[in-house]
């Protein structure tokens, strides 16, 4: 359960206070506002200033925390996420496929076993590939490896196929 805590307030009347508030009270969470330059927020073991929220000296609200360089309130609310350069930049399955590329296929008999996306004809470094068993002339399992910009495997798509007659009825999939 969370513990929750009000602290003390003392009002002047200039601050909107009443000629009786002369000593401390206690702070009404419903309509009493706390005026600060920011908040600090720990965790149960720190003592720190790594996660906070602020006002900048240009009337800006800030987050920040130890992932993430200052953020204002007007990028976060104006959708300031990344710009579509840095989007397409980023080495993710979605866009390896949009880039050039060259296509390597393997064969066992009639049947296609493996497709390979390279980065080029020279075939150094893997984009993706599809690896594909089968029982009779059904394929049974279809594995989708995708690789990062340096050639390395990042994580495997297992596919498994399950038929009604010869035709497809689902296919469960699964990523490691």
């Amino acid at each position: 359960m969370v513990q929750k805590v009000y602290p003390t307030k003392w009002e002047s009347i200039s601050s909107g206070g009443g000629e009786n508030d002369d000593s401390l009270t206690e702070l009404n969470a419903n309509e009493d506002h706390i005026v600060s330059r920011g908040l600090v927020y720990q965790n149960d073991t720190s003592n720190d200033e790594v996660v906070r929220t602020y006002r900048n000296s240009s009337n800006q609200m800030m987050f920040q925390d130890s992932e993430n360089s200052p953020l204002a309130l007007s990028t976060l609310v104006a959708g300031g996420g990344i710009t579509e350069p840095q989007h397409e930049a980023l080495d993710t399955t979605t866009h390896d496929l949009s880039e050039d590329h060259y296509f390597d296929y393997t064969y066992s008999g009639n049947k296609v076993t493996n497709i390979t996306a390279w980065a080029t004809s020279s075939m150094t470094t893997k984009v993706r590939e599809w690896q594909y068993t089968y029982s009779g002339n059904k394929v049974q399992t279809e594995t989708v490896i995708q690789y990062d910009g340096a050639g390395v495997e990042k994580y495997r798509l297992t596919a498994t196929y399950s038929y009604s007659g010869n035709k497809v009825s689902n296919v469960d999939v699964v990523k490691t």
